[in-house]
């Protein structure tokens, strides 16, 4: 993806073009509500026991047209796999269970494993 402006760089890198993770970044830069995002390099690791894992997006949203801003990490996957988790790999559900806690106890930072950017509203 290129020609973005609510992130830091010119370029968006995704894993693939039919991949939720392109729609994700074009929602990104057509919401209003959304102030900054980042797609986390692959260097962005969190240890977990069964290995190292590395969630898609950083990104800043204001939230329902207030002043207040939420800080969201979010793990993109096709809409069926965000809903059920049951259609992962065993590996991958248990990497992400590992992430919604690390996030759980990091303040005013919250994890979401999503389908689409529209996924994030209300959840607070």
């Amino acid at each position: 993806m290129k020609k973005q402006i609510k992130t830091l760089y010119n370029y968006v890198v995704i894993d693939s073009l039919s991949s939720p993770e392109r729609k994700f970044a074009e929602d990104c830069e057509t919401k209003d509500d959304i102030l900054f995002y980042v797609k986390l390099p692959s260097k962005f690791q969190i240890k977990t026991p069964i290995g190292h894992y590395n969630p898609d997006w950083a990104l800043i949203k204001k939230e329902n047209g207030e002043d207040s801003k939420i800080y969201f990490v979010a793990e993109t996957k096709d809409a069926k796999a965000a809903k059920d988790r049951s259609l992962l790999r065993d590996k991958e559900r248990m990497k992400i269970e590992c992430a919604e806690k690390h996030f759980s106890v990091i303040d005013n930072v919250h994890y979401r494993v999503v389908g689409s950017v529209s996924e994030l509203r209300g959840l607070l």
